[in-house]
């Protein structure tokens, strides 16, 4: 199981089963629930 924190949130988000997105820097993850909200701020 590969692990990731979202830089967003600090949600662990285990990035085998679940949908995640790279920040712009290394290392960088996002949770998908972090990303959607980003998304949303954005319309």
């Amino acid at each position: 199981m590969n692990q990731e924190v979202c830089v967003m949130c600090g949600k662990v988000i285990d990035t085998d089963i679940e949908q995640y997105e790279t920040g712009e820097s290394l290392g960088e993850y996002w949770c998908i629930d972090c990303v959607v909200a980003e998304l949303n701020d954005k319309n």
